[in-house]
């Protein structure tokens, strides 16, 4: 079984209408185990805030859907929600002495080597060109739905 493990930049598009969006849907169409962070959640949010008050692309009735979505897909457990442990915290400032790289991304990529470390078929989705380059370079493989046309 592939586990999925979803990075902001990719799991955003399951909800947005942009290049990317049909890998997103397969991946919850298909089998596997997938998962985000706690972070994401809150990612998530702060981002669909910014398309209804700044961006204004959409509105509070589509706000609060996709947040009813999400939330229901951690509650129905298609989506399974990790924590982020002190040892993602401290691996993720190794991540950035080794070089520099966003707080929440390397706290995202510690995470994923976490897991990584005691699961099988492990996939990091990520939409982040940066990101994904360098998680491929800690050893992951890595789906970026923009390069991908299905999975």
């Amino acid at each position: 079984m592939r586990t999925f493990f979803l990075d902001t930049s990719a799991f955003f598009k399951l909800y947005v209408p942009e290049q990317g969006a049909q890998v997103l849907q397969q991946i919850f169409q298909n089998g596997g185990l997938r998962l985000i962070t706690s972070l994401t959640i809150t990612e998530m949010m702060s981002n669909l805030r910014r398309l209804l008050e700044v961006d204004q692309v959409i509105d509070e009735k589509a706000y609060r859907a996709i947040k009813a979505d999400m939330m229901g897909k951690i509650a129905d457990g298609s989506l399974e929600v990790i924590e982020i442990t002190l040892r993602d915290i401290l691996d993720s400032i190794d991540l950035i002495e080794k070089r520099y790289m966003s707080p929440i991304d390397s706290i995202q990529l510690a995470s994923a080597l976490r897991v990584f470390r005691r699961t099988e078929n492990l996939v990091f989705v990520c939409a982040d060109a940066k990101l994904a380059r360098l998680a491929s370079d800690e050893g992951l493989e890595v789906l970026n739905p923009l390069q991908a046309s299905s999975l």
